[in-house]
């Protein structure tokens, strides 16, 4: 392993920052660093192409493994470190930034830009910090790095041979006394020498300018005695920055030999204090009156006691002992660092097999696993003490798996045989997340589907829990989506640094490699290996835009999908795969500062909008509303449900495989204002829970959760009918209404002649009296699967066939296209289906959803072994059947 050290050059002789950087870097020498120059730019901005090739250059020497110290900032710009440090990860080294500076807490022009450093930060393996303040502080801005080291002092190594300082009480300040506020606050009648320019405009009466001194002067100058100050304002982020930051200026006059006079609130006050090195004072307006009481003697005791201390500064102990320290955890396995998880998982089990649960514990060590038994363990379970991130719990009660469980972050259902009694439930109330395999899942019933991996899946699982943690943490406004074949992502650490307000959800169809696997260091970036179009879909439904940056394919139809979706789509010039989509961002390579800032500007406005969409509630009729509504003026209506959405966001369902053409027409269909002609009605399911039994609650919980943002985007109408006029019974938990609503339904084709068209095995009304009031019925028998494809066939035979009747279409999504094709050519076209599976169950005062003989039952999504028609009036109104022509 080498080591290396980053050391700034170019700037002016006088600048701190430099003088500071080039001291540590003669002290690392000697421990075997070698030192990487970064140049400060003298012409201003550079590009991305100009940056990358003058950071490979700085690099050249820098393999995988090395040690890199990068003492930071580099004052470059922002986007130079940004660079630097993403290079320093993606050749794999350990990487240390030593805070030199924090700007954003320097300077309120950058307090901005917080999340940009704390971005960087979350970079490094270890940080060096000038105090334990200054860490607690950067993790309350969300730095989430383990290890690291305190700093406490600046060494100054210089060679001289100085004065015996000699008692005076004369004040010394290195430095621009206007930064600090000392022309406001230093006493009128104090004489102060500064050692720097004197302003142009009037300045302060007591002030004494000696101009800037090379740093050999500066030293004989104050080493003749009298003492240094070391002040940063009442006020202001200067004032608070000296809570923070080692003060280099302080280590200088004690180098020089002389006390220093420093505010009682500063960070080092302790060290001050402490060892006897100085006074400390809260209000300049003080120190007239101490130093004039000062005596001899007690300046004395003073000097002794620097000239003791100062031998640590002048041969860089404070800088070996960081040096020391870092290496010596670098080189560690794991390093020494405050023992936090990211997470508590929870395993609770009869059974010694637990599925995957030694290479989960092996491949995520920062998570803490915890695994209890009612019983005695086995030695294949007590083994896994060896591991740091394992603790055991054997013979354990009901009181310690409460207690475990209020703990724990997710608990992961992958124990096999029976369930601990209760457990899941427990979990479920207390909304604490769970994750399962199929093979081992307790109660599916209760698990989102979401939530239960295939067997074998142990990456994805592994992937799952890292992201439930970062989501929990996340600070992000803005969620981008990439789905990939490949880990060749354009930019894309570029990205993900530059903009730390977005999360990055990055998807594949199969396992990650580790090239993609080391992203999940960054926390705004969220894996999801072996991703099914499901979980895509899910990701793009909740997205707010779509990064088309993988190299190669599209996988699936992604990006298609994304426009449909209303997302921004950015992209690069040659790597678009959908480049006639209108709208999208195209850039070309080098233009990724450019792709960055305006991500972030976009980033921003989604900020101000966010509330807006997730707490999107349209208006819905009620179902006496609707009912009276389409009673009242006769609208053809057109109902959409999860299914529609799905196919909309690019899925396949049981009944009808995915067709662009379909997803656009219900975009379209979705996005239309509702009249007197036509109504377009929603579930109702955005508030009034209560009113569901408690699964149709739990399905629509989940799936708003994921749509609710599409159906913001897709859905600007006033106003909507709503889709439960034909599901009035079943998943109510009060049915009391429910013989109202069918009755008004019946109302509706009462007297009326009927044209039903609908699938081979809906058999609507066959076996009941749904239908008993019209005057007339006739049938159109369309496929039960894949209807869409016969579109042009089933609206050309009702436009044939209608005959100025009351049309009723169970055709799932199709049924949606063909009302709004045809809703100003016929006098009613309704959107009914599963109708008849509702009066069915509510003659029956059926409590669940009953599977029907002889016809389809809704949520029965297969339609298997049922017998060939044989009611005669059913057949007797059949006057078309193509149901064959779907499959």
């Amino acid at each position: 392993m080498k080591k290396f050290l980053t050391v700034l050059y170019g700037h002016a002789q006088s600048s701190t920052a430099q003088i500071s950087q080039h001291q540590v870097a003669k002290i690392a020498k000697d421990f075997g660093f070698n030192e990487l120059a970064i140049p400060t730019l003298s012409h201003g901005r550079e590009g991305a192409a100009e940056r990358s090739i003058r950071i490979e250059g700085i690099l050249a020497g820098v393999e995988a493994g090395d040690l890199v110290l990068v003492q930071f900032p580099s004052w470059n710009e922002l986007a130079f470190d940004r660079a630097l440090v993403s290079q320093l990860k993606q050749r794999k080294t350990r990487l240390a930034l030593f805070v030199n500076d924090v700007p954003f807490l320097m300077f309120e022009s950058t307090s901005s830009l917080i999340q940009e450093y704390v971005a960087i930060f979350n970079q490094a393996d270890l940080l060096i910090v000038p105090s334990e303040t200054l860490y607690k502080q950067l993790v309350s801005y969300g730095v989430q790095v383990n290890r690291y080291v305190v700093q406490e002092m600046w060494d100054y190594i210089q060679p001289l041979h100085l004065d015996q300082p000699r008692f005076t009480r004369q004040v010394h300040f290195a430095g621009i006394p206007e930064k600090f506020r000392l022309e406001k606050e230093w006493p009128l009648d104090y004489p102060l020498t500064v050692y720097g320019e004197a302003p142009e405009e009037k300045n302060h009466p007591a002030f004494n300018y000696q101009g800037w001194l090379p740093q050999e002067d500066l030293m004989r100058r104050l080493s003749k005695g009298g003492f240094g100050l070391v002040w940063g304002g009442s006020e202001g982020p200067w004032h608070d920055y000296y809570h923070y930051n080692c003060i280099y200026k302080l280590s200088t006059y004690l180098a020089a030999g002389i006390p220093v006079i420093i505010p009682e609130d500063i960070g080092q006050k302790d060290i001050v204090v402490g060892n006897g090195l100085g006074l400390a004072i809260s209000s300049l307006d003080e120190l007239p009156d101490l130093l004039e009481n000062f005596t001899k003697a007690n300046y004395d005791k003073l000097l002794k006691n620097v000239a003791e201390f100062n031998l640590l500064i002048k041969n860089g102990y404070f800088t070996q002992k960081v040096l020391v320290e870092t290496v010596h955890q670098m080189i560690r396995k794991d390093g020494h660092r405050a023992q936090s998880f990211k997470g508590k998982l929870t395993v609770f089990t009869y059974s010694q097999e637990i599925e995957a649960i030694e290479e989960l514990i092996q491949n995520m060590p920062d998570y803490a696993f915890r695994i209890a038994a009612p019983t005695n363990m086995s030695p294949k379970l007590l083994q896994l003490k060896q591991y740091a991130n394992c603790s055991l719990y054997p013979s354990a009660d009901q009181s310690l798996f409460d207690r475990l469980i209020e703990e724990t972050d997710i608990y992961l259902d992958i124990n096999y045989q029976e369930e601990i009694s209760g457990t899941i439930e427990s979990c479920v109330a207390q909304e604490l997340p769970i994750l399962a395999f199929d093979s081992t899942c307790h109660r599916p019933d209760l698990i989102s589907r979401r939530h239960i991996h295939s067997k074998g899946d142990v990456q994805g699982l592994a992937c799952h829990i890292d992201c439930l943690m970062k989501e929990k943490e996340s600070t992000a406004s803005c969620r981008a989506v990439i789905c990939t074949n490949t880990d060749q992502l354009e930019q894309l650490e570029s990205l993900v640094v530059g903009c730390p307000e977005i999360s990055f959800h990055i998807a594949a169809p199969t396992l990650m490699g580790d090239r993609l696997l080391d992203l999940k260091s960054y926390k705004n970036v969220m894996l999801y290996p072996q991703a099914g179009s499901e979980e895509m879909a899910d990701l793009l439904a909740g997205a707010d835009l779509y990064l088309d940056i993988n190299h190669f394919t599209e996988v699936g139809h992604s990006v298609e999908t994304a426009h449909r979706l209303g997302l921004e789509i950015f992209t690069f010039a040659g790597l678009a795969h959908q480049a006639d989509l209108a709208g999208q961002h195209v850039y070309e390579t080098e233009q990724i500062d450019t792709m960055v800032a305006d991500l972030r500007k976009f980033a921003e406005k989604v900020g101000k909008q966010s509330e807006q969409l997730s707490s999107f509630q349209p208006q819905i009729l009620s179902i006496d509303e609707s009912l009276d509504y389409i009673e009242a003026h006769h609208p053809s209506v057109a109902r959409f449900g999860d299914g529609e959405m799905a196919i909309i966001s690019g899925l396949s369902i049981h009944y009808q495989h995915y067709d662009a053409k379909l997803a656009d027409r219900l975009k379209e269909i979705l996005g239309r204002t509702s009249d007197e002609d036509f109504m377009v009605c929603l579930a109702d399911i955005f508030t009034g829970w209560d009113r569901y039994q408690k699964h149709f609650y739990d399905f629509w919980k989940d799936n708003l959760s994921i749509y609710r943002k599409t159906y913001a985007r897709l859905c600007p109408a006033e106003w909507y009918g709503n889709s439960f006029i034909s599901r009035p019974y079943s998943d109510l938990v009060d049915k009391r209404p429910s013989a109202r609503y069918f009755e008004k339904l019946k109302a509706l084709w009462q007297d009326r002649d009927l044209l039903i068209v609908e699938g081979k095995y809906s058999r609507s009304g066959v076996g009941n009296d749904l239908f008993k009031g019209a005057k007339s019925i006739r049938r159109v028998i369309a496929p039960h699967k894949n209807a869409y494809s016969q579109i042009d066939r089933i609206e050309a035979a009702i436009l044939d066939e209608h005959q100025g009747a009351l049309v009723l279409l169970m055709l799932g999504p199709t049924a949606k296209v063909i009302a709004y094709d045809l809703y100003q050519e016929l006098d009613q076209v309704i959107d009914l289906g599963h109708i008849d599976s509702e009066y069915e169950w509510f003659l029956m005062g059926a409590e669940t959803k009953v599977k029907l003989p002889a016809k389809h039952t809704a949520e029965h999504n297969y339609d298997e072994n049922i017998a060939e028609a044989v009611d005669a009036d059913y057949l007797s109104e059949i006057i078309l059947d193509f149901s064959d022509g779907g499959e």
